[in-house]
């Protein structure tokens, strides 16, 4: 049992999508590791912003394999 976890999920939202949000977080191997394995999301992008000390990760729910591998193709596919 994990604080916090909900078992019984409200039939309401059982066919939401979560889409996209932003966050600030501290941690990107942490968080990518949840929202990964445990969400099963895909990372299908990443950019750095080394002036401003900042990165970017785009997560989709996809199937990995339909995600573009040459970037140019991806960037359209998103």
């Amino acid at each position: 049992d994990v604080p916090g976890n909900c078992l019984e999920k409200d039939p309401a939202t059982q066919k939401f999508v979560f889409q996209q949000t932003m966050m600030r977080i501290s941690n990107p191997e942490k968080s990518l590791d949840f929202y990964t394995r445990i969400l099963g999301m895909t990372l299908v992008e990443k950019y750095d912003f080394e002036g401003a000390r900042f990165s970017l990760y785009f997560l989709l729910q996809c199937n990995p394999a339909d995600v573009p591998e040459d970037p140019k193709e991806r960037k359209l596919w998103l």
